[in-house]
């Protein structure tokens, strides 16, 4: 009954239920450490921890249990502006008056959750330096506790500077070195193993920091060995059929410009037929088009074109050629390196929708109307108009061959594309 009248906001009436059932019990302020605890929930979640703090000091000690004390405690990371609002800087001194209370009045000493919800106390405030020494002061405690680990390493990467991203690498390859350590015991496990939690405390908020915290000259934050260890953790952890997974390692090895790694993990999923999705073929064909283009500053273009096809076309599916080639002719485009960019076009044109075909055969036209829109943009930001007729002369063409079987879009959309241009010429 408490359970629901919290539920449905009404404390002041489900308060008053717990006071009228301490009431019947014998002995006065007693009741089950269950009753207990829901009640301190219920209060805590709707900020008013004041109330759940009385109901906590007025249980006989027999019903304050650590879960009760945790729940409490909780109620005080749930709402922490609250709590300053109420006592300016007696945040900290709150939570710790409540941790020190549950120590002389129960004889119960803090364990891995309580100290992990301090550390949430300090992200929340702001104080990361506060969070790390509260892990690094109770590491026996909270070291074999994988969601400490998981609380810590993610609280440090939710701050935009580049201190605590160095701290939470540091964190990171600890914990990979943990997992590979084995147990005293005769069991010979793992002293701390990792879970899918973990894991994807890494790939979602560690992998999109790391180019971030690598280029901080203050730090020595991962050496090349050092994140190959990290890349080969995590492949060794991810469930082997969650591409989002793949994903994001791929992109954090092309944003590091570590391309070869990158291809390698590509072959990698093809060997154990998870398909790499039309996104990760993109980001890894753009990849190389930007290496390529970084390359035509040097005077060499023709090797990395020549890698860039030859991974569309070794490693990727027909229908993901149109989207595959887009960031080759775009940058192709963009350099001014018109001859690339129309061997990249007449590789495959004219590649048309045909009735019937199956999609792995002819899924869209070659080149499609994003590829054309890339390319003209391009041209004109250049004030390459001749380049820029000859497209729209090539995009007429292709008109005339992209019949109406099947969808109508990528015909109306070409058209559209070329009618806007065209009134450029006139």
């Amino acid at each position: 009954m408490i359970q629901a009248l919290c539920l449905n906001g009404d404390c002041k009436r489900a308060l008053l239920t717990y006071w009228e059932h301490l009431a019947l019990q014998k002995g006065g302020y007693s009741t089950a450490s269950e009753v207990l605890c829901e009640m301190v929930r219920g209060l805590s979640r709707h900020g008013l921890v004041n109330e759940a703090y009385e109901v906590l000091s007025k249980a006989q000690a027999g019903s304050r249990n650590i879960h009760v004390w945790n729940t409490y405690l909780d109620g005080l990371v749930r709402h922490p502006q609250k709590i300053l609002k109420e006592y300016a800087s007696r945040f900290y001194e709150r939570f710790d008056d409540a941790v020190q209370s549950m120590r002389s009045k129960d004889g119960i000493e803090p364990d891995a959750v309580t100290w992990s919800m301090w550390m949430r106390a300090c992200f929340l405030m702001g104080d990361w330096r506060g969070a790390y020494k509260c892990f690094r002061d109770q590491y026996g405690v909270m070291s074999t506790d994988v969601a400490c680990w998981d609380t810590v390493i993610r609280g440090l990467f939710q701050f935009s500077s580049d201190e605590p991203h160095a701290v939470g690498w540091q964190l990171v390859e600890e914990f990979i070195a943990m997992t590979s350590e084995k147990s005293p015991n005769k069991d010979s496990r793992a002293v701390v193993a990792a879970d899918s939690r973990i894991v994807e405390t890494v790939l979602l908020h560690c992998f999109p920091r790391f180019n971030e915290a690598k280029g901080t000259p203050a730090y020595k934050v991962l050496s090349e060995d050092v994140f190959e260890r990290v890349v080969v953790w995590i492949e060794a952890n991810i469930s082997p059929r969650r591409k989002i997974g793949h994903a994001l390692v791929l992109g954090t090895l092309l944003k590091t410009g570590q391309i070869k790694a990158a291809l390698a993990m590509h072959q990698n999923m093809i060997d154990r037929q998870l398909w790499p999705s039309k996104s990760i073929n993109c980001m890894v064909a753009k990849a190389l088009a930007l290496a390529g283009s970084r390359q035509a500053s040097l005077g060499s273009t023709a090797s990395a074109i020549e890698q860039a096809e030859e991974f569309i076309l070794r490693k990727v599916p027909k229908q993901h050629y149109a989207a595959a080639y887009l960031p080759l002719v775009k940058s192709a485009a963009q350099d001014r390196r018109y001859a690339d960019m129309w061997i990249l076009i007449d590789r495959h044109y004219p590649w048309v929708p045909k009735q019937g075909a199956a999609l792995a055969d002819t899924a869209r036209p070659f080149p499609d109307a994003d590829m054309y829109q890339a390319m003209l943009s391009a041209t004109e930001a250049k004030g390459d108009w001749s380049e820029n007729r000859r497209l729209l002369d090539k995009l007429r063409l292709h008109l005339d061959l992209v019949n109406d079987c099947g969808d109508k879009k990528p015909k109306k959309k070409m058209a559209g594309i070329y009618n806007h241009y065209i009134r450029k010429h006139v």
